[in-house]
C-alpha cells in the first residue's frame, strides 16, 4: 500500500469531492471533506482515500445547485445581505468566495467576511462553522495552498452564508455564573425552536407567543454566563463542559440522529477555536458570544437533566489508550464518529483532562450508520 502524505490525501480527497453536492438529503450536510480531513489529522491518511470513495459510493447526494443569473456583489451590503439564507444562491457565493481569494489571501476573504457570517452559523446545524475549520486547519498546514484547498474554503463560507440563521437576540454574557453553572441553568427548549427555523425566522419573521416566551427565558440565561477571562481557555472549557453533556445523552441511549445532533454541542465550540487565531482580534468578543449561544441552544435542546440519568462515577476509571480511540474511530466509518474523536483527542492535547477520552469512548457506540443517518 502506497504510503500518503497529509497533503497528497487531502488534495486526493478533494479532487475527488470536487463536483459533489453540498448535501446528501433534507436536512443532511454533506461531510465528505470534513471527515476525511478529520481521519487524515488523526494519522490516517493513507486510509481517507477508500473513505472518501466509499463515502461516495454509499450516500447519495443532491447535484450541486447552478449559478443564478445574479451574482453576489460584495460592494454592496443590501445586496449580499439580501442574498444570506437563501440556498438557490450556493453556486453564487461559491464564486464571489474563489474570485475573493484569487485577488487576495485567503486570510483577508476570511477575516473580511466572518463577522458578517458568524451571527448565523446555526443554521445547518452548524456545518458551515466547523467545514471552514476543516478547511482553514488544511490552508495553514500548507506553506503555498493549493486553489484546490482555497476552493475548498470559498465552499465551506459559501454554504454558512446560504445557512444564515441568527438565533434570537443578542448574547451579551456578562452575568455571574461559571460556564457549568450557566448550563444547568438553561430552560429545556424544543429542537425545532433552535434546529428547525424556516425560512421566514431565517429572515426576519416572528415566533409565536408561547415561543417567544420560550426563548426569552433561554435568552435571559445565556446572558447569565459570566465574561470570559481568556477566550481560548473558555472555548475549551465549553467543549469539556459539552463532553459531559454528550456522555449523559449518550447514557439514555438515543436514536442515532438525535446522537448525532446532540455531537454538535461538543464540535462547535472546539471549531470555533480552531478558527480564532485566523480572525482579526477584534470579532474575538463576537464570535465567542455566538457560539456561546448557539451551544447553549443545542444543549437546551438536547441536555439531558441529571434526574434522567444516573450519577456519573469516574472513580479509579482509566481512558482508553489514544491509539485504541483513534482505532475505533475508523471501525466505526462514520464521519461524525471520526470528527467527534478528533475534536476530543485535540483538545485533551490541550487540556489533559479524561473527561474529553471518555467521551470518544462512551459515545462512539450511539454513533452509527444507518438507512435513516446518510454517512454519519
Amino acid at each position: 500500500m502506497v504510503t500518503l502524505t497529509r497533503s497528497d490525501a487531502i488534495d486526493e480527497v478533494l479532487t475527488r469531492v470536487d463536483t459533489l453536492g453540498f448535501e446528501m438529503g433534507p436536512g443532511f450536510t454533506s461531510h465528505a471533506p470534513m471527515g476525511a480531513e478529520a481521519l487524515v489529522t488523526l494519522g490516517y491518511a493513507t486510509d481517507a482515500v477508500p473513505w472518501i470513495d466509499r463515502y461516495i459510493r454509499e450516500v447519495p447526494h443532491f447535484p450541486r445547485p447552478e449559478p443564478t443569473s445574479s451574482r453576489v456583489n460584495p460592494n454592496d451590503e443590501a445586496d449580499w445581505r439580501d442574498a444570506l439564507g437563501r440556498h438557490e444562491r450556493l453556486a453564487d457565493w461559491v464564486l464571489l468566495f474563489e474570485e475573493g481569494m484569487a485577488n487576495e489571501p485567503w486570510a483577508d476573504t476570511l477575516a473580511r467576511w466572518w463577522p458578517r457570517l458568524v451571527d448565523g452559523f446555526i443554521g445547518g446545524l452548524t456545518h458551515g462553522l466547523i467545514r471552514t475549520a476543516h478547511a482553514v486547519r488544511s490552508l495553514d498546514a500548507e506553506a503555498n495552498p493549493t486553489p484546490r484547498l482555497q476552493r475548498e474554503l470559498a465552499r465551506a463560507l459559501a454554504y454558512m452564508a446560504v445557512q444564515y440563521s441568527p438565533l434570537p437576540g443578542r448574547p451579551e454574557p456578562t452575568g455571574d455564573r461559571s460556564l457549568s453553572e450557566a448550563f444547568a441553568g438553561l430552560p429545556i427548549i424544543p429542537p425545532s425552536q433552535v434546529v428547525g427555523a424556516g425560512p421566514q425566522r431565517r429572515r426576519g419573521g416572528r415566533y409565536g407567543q408561547e415561543e417567544g416566551d420560550a426563548l426569552a427565558e433561554w435568552q435571559d440565561a445565556v446572558n447569565q454566563l459570566e465574561p470570559p477571562a481568556d477566550l481560548d481557555r473558555a472555548l475549551l472549557s465549553m467543549s469539556r463542559e459539552a463532553a459531559n453533556i454528550l456522555r449523559d445523552r449518550a447514557a439514555i441511549k438515543p436514536s442515532p440522529v438525535q446522537m448525532i445532533a446532540s455531537v454538535h454541542v461538543m464540535t462547535a465550540p472546539s471549531a470555533a477555536r480552531m478558527l480564532l487565531p485566523h480572525l482579526p482580534v477584534e470579532t474575538h468578543a463576537q464570535t465567542y458570544a455566538r457560539v456561546w449561544q448557539v451551544v447553549a441552544g443545542l444543549a437546551a435542546a438536547f441536555m439531558v437533566r441529571k434526574n434522567d440519568t444516573s450519577p456519573r462515577d469516574d472513580h479509579g476509571r482509566q481512558p482508553l489508550a489514544l491509539d485504541e480511540l483513534r482505532a475505533r474511530a475508523i471501525d466505526n466509518r462514520a464521519a461524525h464518529a471520526i470528527k467527534l474523536t478528533e475534536t476530543c483527542l485535540r483538545d485533551y492535547q490541550d487540556d489533559p483532562d479524561p473527561v474529553y477520552l471518555f467521551a470518544a469512548e462512551d459515545v462512539l457506540p450511539r454513533i452509527i450508520i444507518t438507512d435513516s443517518t446518510p454517512g454519519g
